[in-house]
């Protein structure tokens, strides 16, 4: 599948990001999906509608803020895949515990700061509820003035 902003090895990345999760745990057909990798294009191509003229000079960048983007939906698969208790026989193995929701959140700050790279401003546009719903909160609270 060609994608305009995923380039290399992306898929490793994205598992990278996400605590360093093998194939076995999120394998490439799920990256791929259309819901993961092309829906996350889409999203970086929505927030940047010039992305062709930009991505010239900022490919890097918005490679990176899609590579985030996919890695804030992983970690909300991985935290319904991944047990946290193993049992071997008679033998109860616990897991590192991730906090998949934090993670989730630090990949989504990440991929707003990429976006913000790849085009000053972008990052602007987003309504009060994408910003107040991120905790902690990402941005600088802001106050309307009414005239």
């Amino acid at each position: 599948m060609a994608f305009d902003f995923l380039t290399g090895s992306w898929q490793d990345s994205v598992r990278a990001i996400c605590g360093g999760v093998s194939t076995v745990d999120i394998p490439n057909t799920i990256l791929e999906d259309d819901l993961y990798a092309t829906e996350s294009e889409d999203h970086v191509k929505r927030m940047i509608p010039d992305w062709n003229a930009i991505k010239v000079t900022k490919a890097m960048e918005l490679r990176r803020a899609t590579v985030y983007h996919i890695a804030t939906k992983v970690c909300e698969y991985l935290a319904k895949k991944l047990k946290q208790l193993e049992s071997i026989g008679d033998f109860r193995l616990g897991l590192q515990k991730i906090n998949w929701d934090q993670e989730q959140s630090k990949n989504l700050e990440r991929h707003y700061a990429y976006l913000e790279l790849a085009k000053e401003g972008t990052v602007s546009v987003l309504t009060p509820i994408d910003i107040s719903s991120r905790t902690p909160a990402i941005y600088e609270e802001f106050e309307i003035i009414e005239e």
